[in-house]
């Protein structure tokens, strides 16, 4: 089970390019490389004539393919090119253009139900409103039945208004078409936001007929 999880970092997406170029700003017909559905399919939302190439393997050898020139532009996790040092040629794609991953940026660490010694420990380790924030992403996640494959994204974000806090809730999903495309924004209510999210994830399914 997840005994905690770490302090996020960043939840972004990028857009990496030799020239640092913005998604507006990418000629017409540019190539991008990226294997993620979830990305693909917002991206097309705004700009419907790039061309999309899967690209895998790990960052260098995909940064190694844009700076051949076999590719414009590759989207990545910002927090990703961040833990590896690399600062330099991309630009943060804004969460009301590129809703992330659930739990995009944060670090679960995952223990043996039956060794309560090192769950105890690994607990110290917890940040509270990370760990509320995933969880709610991953209750929306659950209700959709998404998995690395299913195009949806979600990132919640606790926020304190005088005493009371609530949850910011930005989602996106859509069939694997892209066909069917649903993108907006909730405030849940902090001591009820797992079921919010849960049945909010149950009525975007409803509403792109998943299932």
């Amino acid at each position: 089970e997840i005994a905690s999880i770490l302090k996020r970092g960043s939840y972004q997406d990028v857009l990496y390019s030799d020239k640092k170029q913005q998604l507006m700003g990418l000629k017409q017909n540019s190539i991008i490389g990226t294997s993620s559905i979830r990305r693909k399919n917002q991206i097309l939302k705004l700009r419907p004539d790039l061309i999309f190439k899967d690209l895998r393997g790990n960052v260098d050898s995909r940064i190694g393919k844009v700076a051949k020139g076999k590719i414009d532009a590759i989207v990545l996790a910002k927090s990703g090119l961040e833990r590896l040092g690399i600062r330099e040629n991309y630009f943060p794609l804004d969460l009301n253009l590129m809703v992330p991953a659930v739990g995009q940026g944060a670090i679960a660490l995952v223990v043996n139900v039956k060794n309560l010694i090192v769950k105890e420990i690994l607990k110290k380790l917890n940040d509270e409103d990370t760990f509320t924030e995933v969880s709610c992403e991953r209750a929306f996640l659950e209700a959709l039945d998404g998995s690395c494959k299913t195009p949806v994204g979600a990132f919640a974000k606790i926020d304190k208004i005088g005493k009371q806090k609530t949850i910011n809730f930005r989602y996106f999903a859509s069939t694997l078409s892209g066909e069917n495309f649903i993108s907006d924004k909730k405030k849940f209510i902090l001591s009820n936001c797992m079921d919010q999210s849960y049945n909010l994830g149950k009525d975007v399914k409803r509403q792109l007929k998943l299932g």
